[in-house]
């Protein structure tokens, strides 16, 4: 992972973008959050974004689907999905779909969140 790393978080939950984006800028990453799917498309049309974070269960435009949008309109952007609800089904389903990887919320694990998108943006 170089420094100029920068990760899209995207995340409803403002508790949780914030402490991501900090955590992440200690790392060493650099950060844009959105608090949506549609800020998300927004900033990416906007910054150099290396690798996306996101929330699976959001308002309006699930994790999923932006997945699916990227993956048509970023075809080599890694995506990781970030959930409270980790299924494996839904796990699996992600990863069929093309997400670089599936992480859970709980438990929360910062220094494999941090080793997956370094990894993610490397590829």
């Amino acid at each position: 992972m170089s420094m100029n790393t920068c990760v899209l978080i995207v995340e409803d939950d403002a508790h949780m973008r914030s402490a991501l984006g900090q955590w992440l800028t200690l790392s060493g990453f650099r950060t844009q959050t959105a608090a949506s799917a549609a800020e998300a498309l927004t900033l990416l049309d906007a910054h150099i974004i290396d690798v996306v974070l996101t929330d699976i269960k959001m308002p309006k435009i699930s994790g999923l689907e932006l997945m699916k949008r990227l993956r048509k309109e970023h075809p080599n952007l890694p995506v990781v999905l970030f959930t409270g609800e980790g299924d494996i089904p839904m796990a699996v389903s992600a990863m069929r779909e093309g997400a670089f990887d599936f992480l859970t919320k709980t438990p929360y694990d910062p220094e494999h969140l941090t080793a997956v998108l370094g990894k993610g943006a490397s590829d």
